[in-house]
């Protein structure tokens, strides 16, 4: 294994550090085995010496406080997810209404039952759902203002 492939597997085993404290180790191990290759050592070897990536991985993530862990965003996921979810029935409805004939002001009318007098007439018009489109606008606005803020700060 020569020096990035070491690194990189030391990268991808540290993958649960933030980004800062994973390149932090990178570059000490990378000055660590530029030392012994200094000595005339070959890349190899000196990538040898340093021990197997999972132990040093292990070793790394065991001696880390709460503070280097990354952890997951749920906020911003729940927000994301919701979002999407509205965006896409707002655009169901009105899709649904162009293949049924392109007129929002379509009436739908249902009668039930071929019994005389007990049948029911239902009758109604389907409308623009602007409490949707409200709602699907405020969530979106509040989910890109949250990843904003998110990513601005670092």
């Amino acid at each position: 294994m020569n020096r990035q492939e070491f690194l990189k597997a030391l990268n991808r085993n540290l993958k649960n550090l933030k980004k800062e404290e994973r390149k932090k180790y990178e570059e000490y191990y990378d000055e660590m085995i530029s030392d012994i290759m200094e000595t005339g050592i070959s890349e190899e070897k000196a990538v040898k010496r340093q021990g197997s990536v999972e132990r040093i991985a292990a070793d790394i993530l065991a001696e880390g406080g709460k503070g280097k862990v990354k952890t997951r965003d749920w906020r911003g996921i729940c927000l994301v997810v919701i979002s999407i979810i509205l965006i896409v029935s707002c655009l169901l409805p009105t899709s649904f209404i162009k293949i049924a004939g392109g007129n929002r002001n379509t009436s739908i009318s249902i009668i039930g039952g071929a019994d005389g007098p007990t049948s029911i007439f239902i009758a109604g018009k389907v409308g623009i759902p602007w409490g949707l489109y409200i709602a699907t606008f405020v969530v979106v606005l509040s989910t890109v203002i949250y990843l904003v803020r998110k990513y601005r700060k670092h």
